[in-house]
């Protein structure tokens, strides 16, 4: 055999074995998905038959959950290639086309993946600081994915048993995410430990003040006095303990990211004093003078808009 040949050959084989990899990793994350959704659709039929006057009628779901996968081949290059499904979509409007395609666990696979890539985005300075092995990190990760996917989780299963989404069950959609939540946070707890889940609760409690420092960061990165690990650390605690935060509920109720603005006081610059240089200080000043001004014009703005309605001269 020819070095040309030896080397196509060699090549194929690689090929040939990473799409056999990726062919397992996709089945194994479709089960996955598949079965959180069938939990997801017991806990609502237990719900529905404890409260049978409140429940609206549950339809048949046979059309609506995908059959069992079976276990992938052994890797080759043909039983690969098929990965993607093309079923066809249900009869309806845009509307239900578009719904399908959202519930398919094509696109359910997807976007857990993309969950998945954003996790670094976030939680890389709670994974550094947990230290945990190999396995237990790639469990952790899991969960968190399984959190961010909860609302779209609980919308497929509501759609499945014929159930809407929009407001008239805002309050079983909103009690099924926090069910949902409640128990990965008790699966953090148990499989990674009591001190794992402390940490990672602090880390999400922060969240608004951890953002706020990084926008400290972003200030001095073109000054020659960033702030130092310990320095961000301390600014996020005192941060936490006086200064003021205003939560976004809207995501977060629904299990998703949610976020707030923190708004610097005299007190926090105050004490930040005791470990930032004159420098820093003076970053914090400036960024509480630039919040003061948008409150500022907020507040007028305001005022503007509520006499024009007053008078009849502007929009309702």
């Amino acid at each position: 055999m020819t070095t040309p040949q030896r080397l196509a050959v060699s090549t194929l084989a690689m090929l040939t074995l990473g799409l056999g990899a990726f062919g397992y990793s996709e089945y194994t994350a479709r089960r996955a998905a598949e079965e959180r959704l069938s939990q997801l659709q017991q806990e609502l039929a237990r719900r529905q038959a404890a409260s049978p006057e409140k429940a609206p009628a549950v339809t048949a779901v046979t059309e609506s959950v995908p059959a069992p996968v079976e276990a992938p081949p052994e890797p080759s290059l043909p039983a690969t290639a098929e990965v993607a499904s093309t079923a066809p979509l249900p009869r309806g409007g845009p509307g239900s086309d578009w719904q399908a395609i959202m519930d398919s666990p094509e696109v359910q696979q997807l976007m857990s993946l993309r969950a998945r890539g954003q996790l670094d985005g976030r939680y890389s300075a709670l994974f550094a600081r947990l230290r945990l092995s190999p396995a237990q990190l790639e469990r952790l990760q899991q969960l968190l994915v399984d959190k961010q996917n909860t609302s779209r989780d609980v919308a497929a299963a509501m759609r499945s048993q014929g159930l809407s989404t929009r407001r008239e069950n805002a309050d079983q959609m909103r009690s099924l995410v926090q069910t949902a939540n409640a128990e990965i946070d008790n699966q953090i707890r148990s499989e990674l430990g009591e001190a794992v889940f402390s940490q990672y609760q602090e880390y999400e409690r922060t969240q608004p003040q951890r953002n706020f420092v990084d926008r400290v960061q972003q200030r001095l990165s073109y000054t020659s006095e960033s702030l130092n690990e310990q320095q961000a650390s301390s600014l996020v605690a005192i941060l936490a303990q006086t200064s003021s935060s205003q939560t976004n509920p809207g995501r977060g109720a629904f299990g998703g990211r949610g976020g707030g603005n923190v708004t610097l006081t005299d007190e926090t610059i105050a004490q930040a004093g005791s470990f930032l240089s004159s420098s820093q200080v003076k970053a914090l000043q400036e960024l509480q003078r630039e919040q003061q001004a948008q409150a500022e014009l907020a507040r007028r703005a305001r005022e503007n808009f509520n006499a024009r309605r007053s008078s009849g001269t502007g929009t309702p």
